[in-house]
Parts: structure tokens; sequence; C-alpha cells
């Protein structure tokens, strides 16, 4: 065999080694490449196999890579190794397993061994000895091997004193990670005894041998008992399962996790360490895992406290294809519980899963980076692989700081299919597709000629629909709709073309199709007013067919006039004209660059791109003219993407300022946007569901269950639901979307981290216990409610209402040093608040119509407060009162209201408010009129601490005035003022200790 150094052709080369500049997770660089005499003088092209080659078979040979398995020696080096499987291999009778090593991390690797006789298996460490363990052929005997010097020589079996561990055939197993446990190294295997052929005959074991022992003695290891899989389970679908990994769990026991075939499950069997058994419960041993019918490895890591591996999960563009089959995208996942598993990025992927694949990944933790050896099957200039399945290459991965690994995301308009599709930006520089980034649609209208795309800095994504009556839809990040902004022909004119945000968060939409378009519209999103930016005639120019437009980090709007042949400036607040930027013939697309300080801009009639200076300086950035009719232009993670409309692409501009189809096959792609990963989890069950379940959830994204994440319920809802929370959770903050109800219950607390509780429509609750572990902003919208019915423990925190909607609190509020903060809205509920609460723009309403809200701190409400008393009847439970055993600090309105059909009577009386000590100083009172000859009288008394409101005969007409005069002198000791709804008193004073309204006599 001869062996050379691979140089991959990328964009970029170092001296040595060819380095992509876009592999920010997987390194591709000078490898070793083992050719057969067959492929010698044959143009092989490794030039974009991802990762470093270690190892190549063309599928000429008729030898495939199998078994990938790495290690990291205690002095740093790397050990790889595969074996041959193939009809010219001797897999069947004496297996060959070959073994590499590396002394520069994973750049260069050399051929260290071969060892015959040494099948599907994997290398490990005991102190400074290496070790393989696997079988000697197919469904042959357990075997082990020893190394002393890094892999160059090995130990050879011959007995079971040196490495046979059994005396009988018919074992089974893969590369699959040691465990030690309460003193001993613990392994997975199957034999083949049940019968069925495969996968049916396998039956999952466990063997272990104390630490420090002889490993190749066959004496030091135990076996288990062998347990067989039921083709009854999950209604008759499981046909099998095997390669099986043992790991330790979140309640220190031994679990088995195994492969379930052809199913996007796993199984966890539970090991007995006392009696060296196994056991398996199929009603809830079964845990949802992305890629579960391929083979995978799981290993803690207590850097971050969570489990991690590498899968094969099926992506959405791929479902209904066979699971165990579709092996052309690896994951980064982890889980906090191996119950709840997540895909954190797609590392590696290619949109062919007939002849590519990246399978059986062996890796290991190395430091920040996460190492890795794949079975892959890939393009190799002589053919590429047989299939998927039959890989011919060997190739090594680096993660770099793979625990913070957060990829991008983009999302393109797909306007002529009416949808909108999410890629994750994976670090060889593909676009994997996600599928529909759209989780539910606007009630009774479905996504319709989606063009423009938006994100605000709140993670909202705002699409604009190119059509009479196109709708601007606000979505959040994970997809779910929110509500529609504005819609053409009721609060702007012309079909909705380009979307910028402003510098004061306004969204600027232009027209440039319809009637009446040719405008620039500001929306402001929290008032849904809209407003005309700059109109079609202006001063200093007009506007012609507006396509493109961006906003600058100075403010600065551009506008790319197409028919106008003007690339214009605005003022993106005032909408006033700053002047021509820079004349071409047809100017469209336009993205800011704020690295680079400069606009991307494209021109129709020649098809090329430019970048231009603040100044309309410009330069080309590509200029073979093909880039299509370029419309949506977005700078990614400093590079530039653009979407033709014409030939449904959407490329990016490399380095060396060339193109790259990113992603094709689209109908006219409108915008395209960069955003980040999403952070929300969307609930999908119907009726009551738990938690913790990740079959309730979008099953990419998993379960809600970290302080970055956001519980989202309501989306696509026909019914109300019931969310049973069995367990203590945190989260960084919860949306509930929609009209139907949600309620979450039961035993467990909810942890809030943070991000705002958010309520979008509906009347919803939270019934369990909450915590607070950090300030919290409960946003919810008008004609929207929330009621918290538990406890409310904020933690030293503050809970900040915002929003129009209504939030009740009728449980305990525990504020240990935090505040109840009343900015925007109502609250109200029957609960108590242990601690103070401050109303500076809100209103405060005690009780439930009617109710008693109790305050064990300070109450202060600001002159834009309001405090709504319901009086219902004279009875202490029909009429609201607010309980305040610290400081009664009122400003702004006081307004009294009649329900429940009551009607006052003279001598009627109402504790409204109980203090230790006041400050009042409503500047408003609202009090109902009343029959004539009856007046209202509010007294402020100091002993006992008490507002009082009781209905009184109206006085004599000479003990009042009714003049303006009078209102400004209200310092009397008491004041008869009858017929006023409303009372307004200067300085925000209450005049003197007592207040009388009513009806003339």
């Amino acid at each position: 065999m001869i062996s050379f150094c691979f140089r991959p052709i990328r964009a970029a080369r170092a001296a040595a080694c060819a380095v992509n500049p876009r592999l920010a997770t997987v390194l591709c660089v000078c490898a070793l490449a083992v050719l057969t005499p067959a492929a010698q003088g044959v143009a092989q092209d490794f030039s974009q196999v991802p990762g470093t080659v270690v190892n190549h078979f063309p599928r000429s040979s008729g030898e495939y890579v199998g078994s990938p398995s790495i290690v990291i020696l205690p002095n740093g080096d790397y050990v790889a190794s595969h074996d041959r499987f193939g009809p010219s291999s001797s897999f069947n009778t004496s297996s060959k397993t070959e073994v590499f090593r590396s002394t520069d991390q994973g750049l260069t690797w050399s051929p260290s061994a071969t060892l015959q006789g040494q099948a599907w298996s994997n290398l490990f460490t005991q102190g400074n000895d290496l070790y393989i363990m696997g079988v000697d052929k197919l469904y042959g005997r357990i075997v082990v091997r020893k190394s002393i010097d890094g892999g160059s020589s090995w130990t050879n079996p011959t007995n079971a004193a040196n490495g046979f561990l059994t005396s009988a055939n018919g074992y089974h197993t893969a590369p699959m990670p040691m465990v030690e446990h309460n003193g001993r190294i613990w392994r997975g295997f199957e034999d083949t005894s049940n019968g069925g052929g495969w996968p049916r005959h396998f039956r999952s074991l466990v063997m272990s041998a104390p630490i420090g022992s002889d490993l190749l003695v066959a004496s030091n290891w135990t076996l288990s008992n062998a347990l067989a899989s039921n083709t009854s389970w999950i209604n008759g679908e499981v046909n099998g399962w095997l390669e099986g990994g043992v790991v330790v769990d979140r309640d220190d026991n031994l679990v088995n996790l195994l492969r379930v075939d052809n199913l996007s499950v796993a199984a966890v069997v539970r090991v007995d360490e006392q009696n060296h058994s196994v056991s398996f419960n199929p009603d809830q041993d079964f845990v949802d895992f992305p890629g579960g019918a391929t083979k995978f490895a799981v290993r803690y890591d207590a850097a971050s406290d969570r489990y991690w591996t590498l899968s094969n999960p099926v992506l959405p563009q791929f479902q209904g294809s066979s699971p165990g089959s579709t092996r052309n995208a690896l994951a980064l996942m982890s889980s906090s519980d191996l119950s709840d598993w997540e895909v954190e990025s797609v590392l590696l992927y290619h949109p062919d899963r007939s002849k590519h694949g990246f399978q059986y990944v062996d890796w290991q933790f190395d430091g920040q980076d996460l190492i890795a050896a794949s079975r892959t099957a890939y393009d190799d200039g002589l053919g590429g692989a047989a299939n998927y399945h039959d890989a011919n290459f060997l190739t090594f991965h680096r993660a770099d700081d793979f625990r913070t690994l957060s990829p991008s995301h983009a999302l393109v308009a797909d306007t002529g299919a009416d949808r909108i599709l999410r890629y994750q930006a994976n670090a060889a520089g593909e676009w994997v597709p996600l599928g529909n980034f759209i989780n539910s649609n606007a009630p009774g209208a479905a996504l319709d000629a989606p063009i423009g795309l938006l994100q605000d800095s709140q993670g909202f994504v705002y699409v604009g629909e190119q059509k009479d009556g196109g709708r601007i839809i606000r979505f959040d990040a994970g997809g779910n709709f929110i509500d529609v902004v504005a819609t053409e022909g009721v609060d702007f004119s012309g079909r909705p073309e380009a979307l910028a945000l402003g510098p004061d968060g306004n969204l600027i939409l232009s027209t440039a199709f319809g009637a009446d378009s040719d405008r620039i519209f500001s929306i402001d999103t929290a008032s849904r007013a809209v407003a005309t930016l700059v109109d079609t005639a202006f001063a200093g120019g007009s506007l012609d067919n507006p396509r493109g437009i961006a906003v600058d980090d100075a403010g600065t709007l551009y506008v790319a006039n197409r028919e106008g042949d003007k690339v214009q400036k605005f003022n993106a607040t005032t909408g006033a004209f700053l002047g021509d930027l820079w004349s071409i013939d047809s100017p469209q697309g336009l993205a800011w660059d704020t690295s680079g300080q400069r606009l991307i801009a494209s021109a129709l009639s020649s098809t090329d791109l430019y970048e231009v200076s603040p100044d309309g300086v410009a330069n080309k950035l590509y200029d073979p003219s093909d880039i299509g009719s370029a419309l949506g232009i977005q700078v990614i993670d400093g590079e530039a993407f653009w979407t033709d409309f014409q030939n449904g692409r959407v490329y990016r501009l490399t380095a060396q300022d060339q193109k790259e189809t990113v992603v094709s096959g689209l109908s006219g792609p409108g915008h395209v946007l960069g955003v980040a990963a999403p952070q929300e989890r969307t609930w999908l069950s119907d009726g009551i569901g738990v938690w913790r379940d990740p079959t309730n959830w979008s099953s990419y994204w998993g379960v809600a269950n970290t302080a970055e994440e956001i519980a989202v319920f309501g989306p696509g809802m026909t019914a109300d639901r019931t969310v049973v929370l069995d367990q203590d959770v945190s989260v960084g903050g919860v949306r509930l979307i929609g009209e139907n109800s949600v309620a979450i219950a039961g035993p467990g607390v909810l942890r809030l981290a943070g991000v705002p509780v958010q309520v979008f429509g509906g009347d919803h609750q939270l019934q369990v216990a909450v915590s607070l572990l950090n300030e919290v902003r409960a946003d919810i919208s008008a004609g929207a409610s929330l009621a918290v019915n538990n406890q409310l423990r904020l933690g030293g925190h503050d809970l900040r209402k915002t929003g129009e909607g209504e939030l009740t609190l009728n449980g305990e509020v525990v504020a240990d040093g935090g505040e109840v903060l009343l900015e925007q809205g109502t609250l109200n509920g029957s609960g108590a608040v242990l601690g103070g609460l401050s109303n500076t723009g809100g209103t405060l309403s005690p009780g439930n119509s009617p109710g008693r809200l109790s305050i064990s701190g300070d109450y202060t409400q600001g002159q834009r407060g309001a405090l709504v008393m319901e009086l219902g009847g004279t009875d202490a439970n029909r009429y609201d009162q607010l309980l305040v055993q610290g400081l009664f600090t009122a400003g702004g309105l006081l307004s009294v209201e009649l329900i429940d059909g009551y009607t006052p009577a003279l001598g009627d009386f109402f504790e409204l408010v109980s203090f230790r000590e006041s400050r009042s100083n409503f500047s408003s009172i609202d009090l109902p009129r009343l029959d004539n000859g009856l007046a209202w009288r509010l007294s402020l008394h100091s002993q006992p601490g008490v507002l009082q409101l009781s209905v009184v005969a109206v006085p004599e007409p000479s003990a009042y005035a009714l003049s303006a005069a009078l209102l400004g002198a209200l310092f009397y000791p008491t004041q008869h003022i009858p017929t006023l709804r409303r009372l307004t008193f200067p300085r925000g004073k209450i005049p003197g200790r007592t207040i009388f309204s009513g009806g003339r006599r």
C-alpha cells in the first residue's frame, strides 16, 4: 500500500495542510490516505470529503470501513481503529482491524498495527495501558487485547488466560463505551441466541470486571443474564435491539442504552449491579431518541453536567424514510437526564442519503473540544461509496467548544411555494435543511407569497406577504404564529416588499407593486400604528419601485429605487430625504454589513454584486454577471448571501469572491434572513400531557428544560389543554399563545430564569408553584389573562407586570426581598403578597370580582397608577378590600365600581383599604352616581388606618358650593360635592379627611 499526505482543495490553504476557514467545528487538514493497488494511478479526489481522511478503500476493492473507534492516550496522542468488511474481506472467518496513531492532535495519522481476528471493537485505556475489545469474527467469541506501547504491538489471544473471554461463539457488539462504576469496569454486549434472524436474534447483556484486575483473564469477567426484545412492543414496531452502551444515570444507577431497529427511540435496560442482572420495562423504558435506529454512544460530561452523543437524526425533508437507513446527517445531541434528547447542531450533512453517510461514530471529550472517528461514505473521484452503508472512508473530526456550540440559522422566503424554510449553517459551510419554519399559520389564512423577512431585538420574526391584502405577520423564533401586525388595504397601501428594523424599533416596510404602492411605511409593533415614512413624492425626488431597503448603524435608511436607477438615503426615524447615495441601472437588493460598515447591493440589469460605502463609493464584489435576479441579500456571520429569484437558488459569496450554491430547488425565493438558533420549545400534544415526556414536544428541539429555553404553548391548539408538571423544571420563560386555555398543573415547581412570561391571547393558568431565578417580566397582551393560583416565590427578584392584559395573583407571593412592580395593564386576585407592591402605571383591582388582596409590605401608587375597587354588597365578602400592613402611598386614580346589580342605600359602609400608615395622594377619584338625596363620603382615618367609603344623605346646599373656585380650595375638614362623576384635586392632594359626592336633593 502507498500512503501520502492528502491536502484538501478548499477555500484557503495553510503551508503544510489545507484548512477551510469556515470550518469552525470540523477540521479539514493534511491527512493520511491508504490506497489499494487497484486505485493507484486513478484520478481520486478527496477534496470534498469533510474532516481528515485517515483511511480509504475504493469501492472496487470489495472492502469497506467498519466499526470506527478512537481514544486519547495518557500522553495526549490519539489512536483510532476500524475493521474491514465486505465481500473481499475475511470478516466472516477472521476479521481484520487496522490501528492508526496521531501525535499532533489529529492533523496527521500513521498506520500503527493490523490485528487479525478482531472486529466490532472499541479502544479504551486503563492506567497507561491501551486495550481493544470486541469479537474475533462475525458473531464470534468476545476477545480483548492489550498494548503497552500506544498501539504498535498487541497481545495475541489464544485462550481464556490471555484474551478470549468466552469459549463459545455467538456474540455481537460495536465500538461502545466502557464505564467505571462502583469499583468495576462495565461494557454492553449482545448474544445471538434468540433466533428469528437479524436483528430479532439479539439479546442484550452487560459484562464487568474489577478495576485493577487482569482484563485479559476470562475468569475476572462476569456476564449478566441476556434479555431478548419483543416484536409486540410499541404496537408491534420493534424489530429488535442491538449495540448497547452502558452509562450511569442521574440516580447513580447503571443503565444500558440500546439502538432500536428502525425506530427513532432508544431502549433503557436497567442494570442490577449487585446481582449482575438486567431488566427492562417496555411501558416506561423506551425514550424518544433522534437517531435511535442507528448506532450511537453516550457519555456523561461533568463540566456541563449533561449527557452527550453523536447520532443520525432523520431531518424533516427525509421524514418517511427508513430511520435505520438514513445516515446522511450527523448531529451533536445532549440530554440532562437520558430521556429528553435535544439536537444541538448538525455537524455533517449531505443531501443524498443513498451513497453518503456518517455513521457508527465513536468519539471522546478532549478538553473544550470533542473528537470523533466516523465510518464515512462519500465521493472519492473513484465512483464514491457503493452505498451509504458500505463506507469507503475512516475520517477524523473535531468539534471546537462543543458545549457552547451555537450554530447560525437562516430563513428563506420561498415565495412561489408559499413557505418559509429553515436552515442550519454547519461547520463545513453547508446549509442543513431543517424543514418549514412555520409551526402554525394565522387563523383562517395560510401563508401566501411570503417575501420580506425581519427579526427584531426581542427575537420575533416578521413576514410580509407580496399580494393584495398581504399581511405583516409576527412569529416567534420557533415559527409559532403570534399575531397579524398590519394588513394591506387596511393599514397601508401596496403589496409588501422588503422589511427593515428602524433605530426606534419600528418596522420599516417598502411597497413596490400594487395600488398606491411606491411608499415606505413605519409600523409601531406595540400600538399597531402605521405611518407613511417616505411618500411616493417627497421633497427632493420620488419613489418608483423601491425593492430593497436597509438601515445602517447610524439610523440611515437606504432604498433601492429600482425604476429611479438610484440608491437613496433617508432618516430612518423621520423619513427626511438625505440625498442620493449611488446611481446604478436598476438597483434591487440591499443589505447593511455591520462588520464591514458597507452596503451590499445588487443590480438587476448587470446581475453583479457590489459593495457601497456610506459616502457612495462602489466596488464590484462579484462581476461574472451570473448571480441571477438577486433580490434578498443578507450578511450572516460576516458572509454575504443572496437569493436568485429566477433560478430558485441561494448563493454564498466565498472568500475568493466566487459564488457558491448553498440552496437550490426553490420557487422564486424572496428574502433571506440570518437568525440565531431558536430557544423556543413548542408543546404539540392534545389534551392532558406530562411536561417531561418528549413526545409532547416538537421532536427536533425536545423538551423545554434549560434556563435558556422558552416553553411555548398554544400554537395550533383546537381545544383547552392541561400540562402536568410532575417534577421541578427550570426554563428561561413561558409563552402562551391563542384563545384556547392552557393550564400548567402538578406537584412540580416551575422555575423561571428571566426570559419574559408572555401571553398572546386567551385565558391561562399556572396552577403549579412558581419560583423566579432572576427578574421576570410578565407581558400580557390586551384581552389576555394569566392566573397564578399557587405559591409564587420571587427569590429576591422583581416581578414586572407589563402589557395591557390581566395578571391574577391568587396564591401566596413570597417576595424574599423582591417586589411586585405593576407597570401596565391590570393586576388582581385574592392572594397575599408577602412583600411590597408598586403600581407605577397599571390598574390594581383587588380580588376576583370581588375579593381581598393583602400586602405585608408597602403599597405605592404613582400618578399614572389606578386603584379600582368593586362593590357588590355590604358584606365583607361582597366588596373589594386591600389590606396593606405597611405604608399606603397612593397617587393617581381611585375608582369605585358597582357589580352584581348592587344598588347603594343610605348607611351602607365599606372599609376599602386598611394600612399601618398613609401618605395618600389620589389626584382623581371616580365614584358611581347615586340616587337623588344620597352622597358618597370618603374618609381617611389614621387610627385605625383605614380608607372608608359610606353612603350618606346629601347635606344642605349651604354646606357646599359647585364651583371651580371651591375645587381649588378643598382643604376644609369636610366638603360635600354632589353629582360629580370624577373629582380632580390640585397638587395631587386629598382634601382634608373626608369627601362627599352624590346626587342633588
